[in-house]
Parts: structure tokens; sequence; C-alpha cells
């Protein structure tokens, strides 16, 4: 009989299990405004047994044939707070519709991944090195065109100044912890989608979605040879899964210039100059008649007062920016598309010019990008990134000279306008000739003619930059591997083109009136000729290979993150000679591994670079460029009390090796280059003869021992959030020594019977600390 119950009983207890409803469960994600969420991970927990699925397009998400009527869902999306949510239902309740899950956004969502360049990406929480990063919606804070000036004052370390207001020439220099070389190149390299780039000036700011700088040795050894100077890395958008989404944004700004030493009006100028000469025991320029005539203005030919600098110029010109991009996609295909516009106007006014010269300066460029993402299957993704601009730069210039007040240029045109005094001329005289005045200095010419008649110049740049790159899982040979490659195929072309002109200018004498022709160059009336030399047209073709494998694993409470690559780079330039023909080219090896245990609680972090470049001498060309750190973050740790005043903190420190191979804007260094002489020194060294002879001679001493600049830095840390994350402050003392500093030595020559060439002497300490406060909050 006990038996039978007790089979009885397990027959009704196994019916009573495949009897319970199995069901689906739907629900949908979306963020505080009512926007769906896509792509976000849904966990369906059931004791030990989890679940995985992502919501689709519309946020909406389906668990199919749920049997359980307890159960847990946790959502969670990369830039909301992840929410947990338990449900209890009846049995008979199918299918089962679950209210709309709405996820709180972070207020640090870029902090959750940064991303460097060469090394890929990486969780904030896991960073050891020196890093900081902002996002398109800071960048776009800043209504300028060129986004290396919207950056000024945005990142702690970065320094950048903007030395020119000129028209489409309005970069800012970017340094990274100040200048720790007195060598050839202190700036910054650019990595623009993983691939070094001259510059990111000219890119549209629409098109960019982070920018990060990288300031350590931890962060910067993988670059080896070029990462002395800090690295700074743009990563571009992409598309988002989703319905086609049309942007427009426009700007209209004004500018102006912050100041400027502007020259006195001409009495006063004129006083000085006379007081001046009496000082040296000379006799004044200015006599007491000539004085007063200034300062009463009844002559304003013979005695004038030119404000030439306001004469001229505009207080205020404007800038426009005009950006319309689209970004939508699928599963499988994901796109971004940008076009724009911008336009700079220039600091000078309109004037009428006889040879039809336009005497405003100004830049239009176009900006276009097509970035792709194809997701071919669960293990396998194309990305094509394409990028290009067009920009016309237009400027009235004058001759083209080594001077640094070269009329050829906006900065010296400016300079030269400066230098000429309220009382030197007047702007034309009564029948509109142009004026000039041989006594107020060598090719001070009448400001007024160089604008409307001394010539143009017009620069084309052409830009096309394109990445290509592919990333496949190798799950199958072992859990967590990937292959990984990246190309990248550029183009920089810039034609310039001058014409020149020429004017008649006239000498007025004040005393009898007189008007006579200017006897320098300026002598005739001569319109705009033809281009000069046909044009000139530079740039270079460069291409970048990287290929490798990426590494990406946890056991438990131990993760795995590493790296290891080859890089090969190969520049053609438009060069002729000797040493500006021949390509240039980079290859190494890069590598980084990263482990981290109990959820960042302990952080360990090596790196090393093994690259070399064809501007040293063979058995020099190749450098090892390590490095380590590792963090430690105290608010992990089991021991550690939850509070609301103390929520995060971590010590970070790093020590490593880089270098800088940009130590020079000559090549080949190591080569001595010889040429033909007529003559040769001989005698006293105080007292030099040089005598007739003919001979072929060295004319620059190479040095075989020539070689790359090293810098050994370190770096400690602490990252702190405080008061619910709402204060975050970030402290960094870092130090570097920087060593074989190309120098120049200052003696020796004449004894020595040639030029010393330049020896790796020179040595600099560099070091400091930084200070990052971020308040998030109501107050």
């Amino acid at each position: 009989m006990k038996r039978t119950l007790l089979l009885l009983t397990i027959v009704l207890m196994n019916y009573a299990a495949f009897a319970q409803t199995s069901r689906d469960v739907k629900g949908v994600v979306k963020d505080s405004t009512g926007t769906s969420i896509i792509a976000a991970t849904v966990k369906y927990i059931v004791g030990t047994d989890t679940v995985f699925t992502r919501t689709d397009i519309d946020g909406a998400f389906t668990l199919k044939s749920v049997k359980s009527s307890t159960f847990l869902i946790t959502i969670s999306s990369l830039g909301y707070q992840t929410l947990n949510k338990r449900f209890l239902y009846k049995d008979g309740e199918t299918p089962i519709e679950l209210e709309p899950f709405v996820l709180k956004a972070q207020n640090r969502m870029l902090n959750e991944v940064v991303i460097l360049g060469i090394g890929g990406s990486q969780k904030k929480t896991t960073l050891t090195g020196s890093v900081a990063q902002i996002g398109a919606e800071d960048l776009m804070k800043s209504p300028t065109p060129n986004p290396t000036n919207s950056l000024i004052g945005r990142l702690p370390g970065l320094l950048a100044v903007q030395t020119s207001g000129q028209p489409g020439s309005d970069a800012s220099t970017i340094k990274i912890r100040g200048v720790a070389t007195y060598g050839a190149n202190s700036n910054a390299i650019v990595v623009v989608d993983g691939i070094q780039r001259p510059s990111f000036a000219d890119v549209d700011p629409n098109e960019i979605e982070t920018v990060t700088i990288l300031k350590d040795a931890s962060s910067t050894a993988i670059y080896g040879l070029k990462g002395a100077n800090g690295v700074i890395v743009i990563t571009t958008k992409a598309g988002k899964i989703g319905k086609p989404k049309v942007y427009y944004s426009g700007g209209y700004a004004a500018q102006t210039y912050t100041g400027l030493a502007v020259g006195l009006p001409a009495f006063e100028n004129a006083t000085l100059l006379n007081q001046s000469y009496l000082n040296d025991g000379k006799p004044a320029p200015f006599s007491a008649v000539e004085i007063q005539k200034f300062a009463d203005k009844s002559d304003p030919i013979g005695y004038p007062d030119v404000q030439w600098f306001d004469y001229l110029t505009k207080k205020y010109y404007s800038q426009t920016t005009h950006n319309i991009n689209i970004t939508g996609g699928t599963k499988v295909a994901k796109y971004f598309v940008s076009a724009g516009y911008a336009f700079q106007d220039g600091i000078f006014k309109k004037f009428d010019s006889p040879y039809g010269i336009n005497t405003v300066p100004n830049y239009n460029r176009y900006n276009f990008r097509t970035n792709v993402d194809l997701t071919l299957n669960q293990d396998f993704v194309v990305g094509i990134k394409l990028g290009g601009r067009f920009g016309t730069r237009y400027q009235p210039a004058g001759l083209l000279s080594s001077s640094a007040f070269s009329y050829d240029t906006i900065e010296g045109m400016i300079s030269r306008i400066l230098q000429v005094p309220a009382y030197a001329y007047p702007v034309t005289l009564p029948d509109g000739r142009i004026t000039a005045n041989p006594n107020v200095g060598t090719n001070i010419w009448n400001p007024y003619a160089v604008l409307t008649r001394f010539g143009t110049r017009n620069d084309y740049a052409n830009t096309i930059e394109s990445t290509f790159n592919l990333d496949y899982k190798l799950g199958d040979l072992t859990k967590g591997l990937a292959f990984t490659t990246v190309f990248g195929y550029d183009s920089y072309y810039n034609n310039v083109e001058r014409r020149n002109a020429n004017w008649a200018a006239y000498v007025y004498n004040a005393q009898t009136g007189a008007v006579t022709l200017s006897t320098d160059t300026r002598n005739r009336n001569e319109p705009l000729g033809g281009v000069v030399g046909g044009g000139v047209t530079t740039g270079s073709t460069n291409m970048t290979i990287r290929s490798g494998f990426t590494y990406l694993r946890n056991f438990g409470r131990h993760n795995i993150n590493a790296t290891l690559l080859g890089t090969r780079e190969l520049i053609r330039t438009t060069g002729e000679t000797t040493f500006t023909a021949p390509p240039r080219a980079q290859q190494g090896v890069v590598s980084r591994v990263t482990y981290d245990f109990d959820q960042d609680r302990y952080i360990v972090e090596a790196s090393a670079s093994y690259n070399g470049s064809e501007n040293f001498a063979p058995g020099l060309r190749y450098g090892f460029f390590p490095s380590v750190s590792a963090g430690w973050t105290l608010t992990n740790e089991p021991f550690w009390k939850k509070n609301t005043i103390l929520t995060y903190f971590k010590l970070k420190g790093s020590y490593g090796l880089v270098g800088n191979d940009n130590v020079s804007n000559n090549r080949f260094l190591f080569l001595t280059t010889f040429s033909a002489n007529g003559s040769a020194p001989f005698g006293n060294p105080l007292s030099i003869t040089n005598f007739p002879t003919l001979f072929i001679g060295d004319s620059a001493l190479g040095n075989d021992e020539v070689t790359w600049e090293t810098g050994t830095k370190r770096n400690l840390a602490f990252e702190a959030r405080l008061f619910k994350d709402a204060l975050k402050l970030n402290v960094d003392v870092f130090e570097e020594d920087r060593k074989n500093i190309l120098t120049p030595s200052l003696s020796g020559s004449a004894l020595f019977g040639h030029s010393y060439p330049l020896l790796n002497k020179g040595e600099v300490n560099n070091k400091g600390y930084e200070i990052e406060m971020d308040y998030q909050g109501k107050i």
C-alpha cells in the first residue's frame, strides 16, 4: 500500500510539473524621454539559470516559453543605470505583457569606455594610465569650425595655443603636459580612427564622437618611437541600429582679435620721436611748426594722421557652419553619413582695386564622411570609414620671401601695417595716386596699395582619409581570441597659386608741394600677371597597416585583456631632392596585457613596443619601449563599508620609457653631404683668409650615432567620487626625464675644420601636477 501511494505521489508531482503553463514574456525598454533603447541586454534569471536576449529596433524584447512564475529581469545598456525587477505571476496568465522598463541615464557615460587608439578601448574602471576624454556634446559647445580650438581649456593636461587668426590657418598647436623638449618637435601626435594622421584641424566637429588624450607612459608606450609628446586620439561617429535619423546643425559667429600693439596717433608719435632723438644728442626730425600741424590736422596731405590698422581692418568678421548628417542601420549594416560646409571671413575691409583684387581674405571648406559597419555574422565585422575635405583659402598677398614679415601671409601683412607710423603718408594723393615715404624705413610700402595692388594668393587643399578594418572572432580556436586588422590609405595634396602686380608710388614734399615718382621698385603700374611658376603642388600619400590578435576573457574573478599587433607605415611625398624624395617608413610590433581581479579591485598592466624608423643609421633603427602600471580600487575591498560620502576611490601609478623620432626637420642626419667648393680657409682662426681652391668637401658632417629622444615617465594618481558620485576628483603627479635631445655644438668649428654635427646631448626634466574637479548635481 505504501509503495502504491509513493508511486501515485511521484506521478502527480510529475504531472503537476508538466502542467505548468508555458508562455511568452514581452516587454519594452525606454529612456526617461520615452525613446526606445535599441540593443539593450535583457537577462531572464531563474535560480542559477540565465537567458540573454536584446531589444529590437523598437526597444522591444520577447522571452519565449517561460515556465517559471517567479523570475528576475535585469536590463543594462551602455550609458544607463542597470535596472533589476523581480516578478511573480499566476500560472493562468498567458502571455505576460510587462510594464515598460525605464532606464535612467548615467551622468558619466563617456567614463564607461575610453578609446586608446592602437590599444582599442578599455573600461574606465580598469585604466591605470593617465587619460582624459570628452565627447561630441562638449566639443560642440564651442562654435568654431576648427576642433583644435574647441579643446582649449576642456581637458586637463592639454595646452592648446592659437597663434593665428587667418581664415583656414587658425589651428591651435597642441601640447600635452607642457613642453618636455626644446628639439624640433614637441607637439602631440594625432590618431584618427586608429591611424596616425597629420592633423584633425579640418575635420568637421560634427563628425567627431570622442577626443581622448594619452599622457603617461602606460597609455603611450604602445606608440613607441612616437609617444613621448603624448597622443591625441580622435574617434569619428558610427551608425546606430534604428530607423534613419536626419540631423542638421548650423551656426553663425562673429570673430574679433583680443588685442594688438597699435601705433600712436601722428602728434604723439612725432613728439616722442623728437624726444628720443634729443635724448641721444641728435637734432629733432620734426620742427615745432610741423608738430603743430600734426596736432591741428591742418594739412592732412603733408602732415597726415592715418591709423592704418583701424583704417584697413574690421573689428568683427563672420564665420558660418552648416552640417547635415544621417544615421541609422540594422543588425547587419549601420551607417553614418555627413556633409558639412564652413566659411570664415577675413579681417581686412573691402576696397576697390583697379586690378580686380579682392581685399578681403576668406576660407571655404567642404567636408564629407561615410562610415559603414557591416556585421556579416556573429563573428565577422567589417568597417569602412571614408572621410574627405576640400578647402580653398584666399588672401590678398605680396611677394614671397623668407622674412618673418613676408607680405605672402596675413600675419606678415599685419606686422607690416603696424610698422607704418601714422605720420608716414596719406592713403592717396587728392587725385588718387598712391603715396610713399622713403624716410620711414626700407620696404615700408603703403598698406592700402599692398591690399589693392600687390597680388593674390590661393591655397587649395585636397584630403582623402580612408580606413578599412576587419575583426574576426576565433572563439572556435580559443574563447576570447580575435583577429583584427586596420588599413589606412590617405592622400594629402596642396596647391598654391600666386599672382603678382605692381603700382606706381609718389613721394609728396610737404614743404614745396612737389610730387615725384618713387625711385624704388614701386615705380610703375602693372596689373595681375599669370600664376607664378605655374603653381606649386606639394603633398603625400600615406599607407598604414596594422594586423594582429586581441584576447579578452574572464576566468571567474580573473579578467585578461591582451593585444599583439604588427604595424607598418609608408609615406611617399612630392620631394625631389636626395633627402626628400625617398619615402618615409616605420614598422614594428606593439603589445599590451591588462589583468584585473575581482571586478577591478586590483589591476596590473604591461605594455611594450619594438619599432624603428628609416631615418637612422643601420643597426640603430629599432628601439624597445616598455611600461608597467598598476591600480587598486580601495572601495571594491570587502572591508570597505559602503557610504554616500566616498563612493569610489582608486590609486594608480605608471612607469615607462617612450620615444620621439621627430628630432629634426632634416632627414638622414647620419649621412655626410658633399658639395663643390672654390676656396678654402687658412690662417689664424681669429683672422681666416680664404684662398682660391677647387675641391669637393663636406658641407654637413654626419653623425652616424644620431638617435631618437627618450622620455622616462612616472605618474602617480588617484580617482575619487564623492557624495553619491556628484563630485568627481582626479589628481595626478607626474615627472619626465627627456634625454638625447638633438643639440648643436657651440664651438670648435674653426679649429676642427668642420661644423660639428648635431649631437644627442640635451636633457630636460619636466614635472607637475593636474587636478580635475567635476560637480554634477543641484546646489
